[in-house]
């Protein structure tokens, strides 16, 4: 009976370490290690730098599509100056040739050639 009572208690006991056991080692695999801890750590850091550089990015590419506006409208401006100054020139070389044939002609009215 002792001994029957003894295996009980002893069986009672292992079963209870064993439970312990699996508890403690369940519990260990449930919690990070300093290793993967330290690689969360990496990797959100690394995160954090890549999302400034992006927003680096997103403001470099800004400033540099306004720049590429502020370069189109002056080069349309300066294409809208040269075609103004092409008009204004041939308004002038039209103006030169009216003058220069009624000069022509008045000296030939001048000279009775024409009536």
């Amino acid at each position: 009976m002792i001994e029957s009572l003894l295996l009980t208690v002893l069986g009672v006991y292992g079963i209870t370490v064993a439970a312990w056991i699996v508890r403690t080692t369940v519990e260990h695999r449930r919690q990070p290690s300093d290793a993967l801890l330290g690689l969360d750590l990496e990797n959100r850091a690394l995160t954090e730098e890549l999302d400034a550089a992006e927003a680096g990015l997103r403001e470099r590419l800004a400033a540099v599509r306004a720049a590429e506006r502020r370069v189109s409208r002056a080069r349309a401006r300066r294409s809208g100056a040269e075609a103004d100054s092409r008009a204004e020139q041939e308004r002038i070389e039209r103006e030169g040739e009216q003058a220069l044939a009624a000069k022509q002609r008045s000296r030939r009215i001048a000279l009775g050639v024409e009536i």
